[in-house]
């Protein structure tokens, strides 16, 4: 099946995926993904972002997620809806420390990192924090969509943030306005998504399955095989913390709805 538009779907769709959701959590494997996200942020050679793996390691991770879950994830086409779509629950209290306090998500206990010892703690009291519009105050358009798929090559030297191409622009280390497109949308939601255990919040995995979609997309016009990496990041080198996933692997391209 393929991923769909969350704002297209029914009630009963909708439902479904939360469901997902749920059991990912219930057993436990939501919550060692949110931890593997940590440990990929944290730099070093376990690091995921900031480099030419960061599209296929991610198109991996979310592979993990819907295994668990049991379906395919939605995605959020923030660009043509900028603003969170309802049904998965509203901005987060400022009364509550901006915990999030209506939706499916609202007792769920976020799993976060203690930098000071470099363990996993569960928040209390639960819920996830979002906190709209306070780091970024505006959500990509459709002319930085266009303009992202419009961009070559995949990526270049010196494989950072900075690089000329593709995976640097769209991951949002380059381009303007800054924060700019992938990393703006963590800003714009706030609170948990601008950390390192984002993962924590659904709207994460919707995120990241519309950065996913848009890669796919540009895959369809320049190549499915087409990307670039240094050595050690090559198409054939395993990723970090995938149990020895490599780029190619991800390369074939998963089925959507719409492609952009």
């Amino acid at each position: 099946m393929a991923r769909r538009n969350w704002a297209r779907l029914n009630s009963s769709q909708q439902r479904t995926i939360v469901n997902g959701f749920q059991r990912a959590k219930q057993s436990g494997v939501y919550d060692q993904l949110v931890q593997k996200h940590q440990l990929a942020m944290l730099g070093g050679p376990n690091d995921w972002h900031r480099l030419p793996i960061f599209l296929p390691v991610h198109r991996w991770f979310l592979k993990q997620l819907e295994s668990a879950m049991g379906t395919e994830v939605a995605y959020w086409d923030w660009a043509a809806q900028p603003s969170l779509p309802s049904g998965l629950g509203g901005n987060g209290d400022p009364t509550q420390s901006w915990r999030v306090t209506t939706g499916p998500f609202a007792t769920w206990v976020a799993t976060i990192y203690d930098s000071s010892n470099g363990t996993f703690v569960q928040r209390q009291p639960p819920g996830l924090v979002r906190q709209f519009g306070a780091a970024a105050n505006s959500l990509p358009t459709t002319a930085d969509v266009t303009k992202v798929l419009s961009t070559t090559p995949y990526d270049s030297y010196a494989w950072d943030s900075y690089s000329a191409g593709f995976r640097a622009l769209e991951e949002g280390g380059s381009g303007s306005p800054a924060p700019y497109f992938h990393n703006r949308v963590h800003e714009w939601v706030g609170g948990d998504m601008r950390t390192g255990t984002s993962p924590n919040d659904p709207v994460f995995w919707m995120h990241h399955a519309n950065i996913d979609r848009i890669w796919a997309g540009w895959q369809k016009r320049y190549g499915v095989t087409t990307y670039a990496g240094p050595t050690g990041e090559g198409a054939d080198d395993p990723m970090p913390l995938t149990n020895g996933a490599t780029p190619r692997q991800m390369f074939p391209l998963p089925s959507y709805d719409q492609l952009p």
